[in-house]
């Protein structure tokens, strides 16, 4: 204690030097200047790697004085770096458009702001004295109640996947978009030009046109059975959404943008006028977007194991609330919007301290039931989220516009869609699924009756890798075939 004490002395001594010499107005004027002002501080204890987080919130009208406790903290940097994150969620939740966020640790803004100079401040004493005092009511709690010591939920990086990324293919072949930008992608299957059937796969979050599924335990970069395709006549393409892969980025990323870039895919391979669509994961709602802006050139659509949008009007906010996902994906969006710097260094900062985001994701059943553990065995895991990928601000920025284009505010929702019977509209769910409940997806098939409802009574969110299950999606979607396993009783309790 009294060593941190010592360092932070040194610090703040430091700091006051630097402020002497800076020519720039004062925190105080510019946060007057915006109207909100928001100061952090974090109390951490070296012994028990508890910390208090302390944050005040001070507008022209109210002025609010907030405090946690929390568990786990394996250094006083991340507890500050967790106390400004609080002050920035409260400065959403009270509909803040603008304002200043102020903290005493040089370390951090240093980290937040990168090379810029840092703005240090000396009126920190309240977020300074709630910090301490969160940290001993919190230790007092937990000495008293030991059955009530809890993990850093922020520890848990948010994965919403059913591709599960390679990078088999050095020598992508790519097209050219209207823009600028080149699209990778690959083939499959028959010949196009052979082909009766032809589709167009969109994969998830964090994942490339190189997904490695298959249809038996045999790793193989196709997902279904040789022989199906042969017989049936399918054509596949798969493509690398826009950052991911072999494919350019799109610092304009939207859904609409995702829908644009499938159809100059299509039209510049010529793969006729329409075609099927699967929407694996988050690449879910690049599939939703075709449905509203070119369903006349959809011959069918097959959702797997597809995410929701939460700011879907017609979800009810009993079922939201019960879902902890929810609120993840609130605190993302709030943080990509307010300070997505700040969001990357917390993503780097938490891969400091765990050995790897994949042992995480692999070892504990989070996000995964057992026969997703079992599919996680034999693939080759979660690379994209490896700490030395997640460094690099390129991949990270991806990954951020992809979250957001998904869970951010849409023109539509699936209640709002025109889907009948000639639609050919199928989902495909597991009962089990972690990642998104089962009783989401009933939720949207109670607004389009007419979608055809596929259930894996113990599927997970991997149920694309399960034996037989692609088979069968593709023969409901081409053929109109269903099998009695996968038919759900949807008169059960939601």
């Amino acid at each position: 204690i009294l060593s941190q004490a010592i360092v932070a002395a040194k610090e703040w001594a430091s700091a006051q030097e630097k402020k002497a010499k800076c020519s720039q107005k004062s925190p105080e004027q510019t946060s007057r200047a915006l109207g909100t002002i928001a100061r952090s501080d974090a109390a951490w204890s070296e012994t028990t790697k508890n910390a208090g987080l302390g944050w005040t919130v001070t507008s022209r009208e109210q002025r609010t004085m907030l405090k946690k406790g929390i568990g786990f903290t394996p250094s006083a940097l991340v507890a500050e770096g967790l106390a400004l994150k609080e002050a920035v969620a409260t400065c959403s939740s009270h509909g803040v458009k603008e304002a200043v966020f102020e903290s005493d640790s040089s370390q951090l803004i240093s980290a937040v702001n990168g090379d810029n100079p840092p703005l240090e401040l000396e009126r920190n004493e309240e977020a300074d004295l709630v910090a301490k005092n969160a940290l001993k009511l919190y230790e007092q709690e937990i000495f008293d109640h030991s059955d009530r010591f809890v993990f850093l939920p922020d520890s848990r990086q948010v994965i919403f996947s059913s591709g599960l990324m390679g990078d088999s293919s050095e020598n992508s072949k790519r097209v050219k978009l209207s823009d600028g930008r080149f699209l990778a992608y690959r083939e499959s299957g028959v010949p196009k030009e052979e082909a009766k059937y032809k589709i167009i796969l969109v994969h998830g979050f964090g994942s490339s046109k190189d997904m490695n599924f298959s249809a038996s335990k045999k790793p193989d970069l196709d997902f279904v059975s040789q022989e199906l395709i042969q017989e049936l006549g399918v054509y596949l393409l798969f493509y690398d959404r826009s950052g991911y892969g072999k494919s350019d980025s799109n610092a304009k990323r939207s859904l609409k943008s995702e829908v644009n870039d499938i159809v100059e895919l299509a039209d510049q391979l010529e793969i006729g006028p329409k075609f099927y669509l699967i929407g694996l994961s988050m690449g879910s709602y690049p599939t939703w977007g075709c449905l509203k802006h070119i369903p006349r050139r959809l011959s069918g659509v097959a959702f797997v194991a597809p995410v929701v949008n939460y700011l879907w009007p017609s979800l009810p906010n009993e079922l939201i609330k019960e879902d902890y996902m929810g609120g993840l994906i609130e605190w993302g969006l709030r943080i990509s919007k307010f300070a997505p710097r700040l969001l990357h260094w917390l993503v780097i900062l938490i891969q400091k301290v765990l050995p790897s985001t994949s042992s995480v994701l692999e070892s504990k059943q989070v996000y995964f039931n057992s026969h997703d553990m079992e599919v996680l065995k034999r693939t080759t895991g979660f690379p994209m989220f490896t700490k030395e990928k997640l460094r690099e601000r390129d991949v990270f920025d991806t990954l951020r516009d992809d979250f957001v284009a998904c869970f951010g505010q849409w023109d539509f929702e699936p209640e709002d869609l025109s889907i009948t019977q000639e639609s050919n509209v199928h989902i495909w769910h597991g009962k089990e699924d972690k990642v998104v409940p089962f009783q989401l997806q009933r939720c949207v098939l109670q607004k389009q009756p007419l979608i055809n409802y596929h259930e894996i009574p113990q599927g997970g969110h991997l149920i694309v890798h399960y034996d037989g299950t692609c088979d069968a999606v593709l023969r409901a979607l081409l053929l109109g075939e269903e099998q009695k396993l996968y038919k759900p009783v949807l008169d059960e309790t939601m």
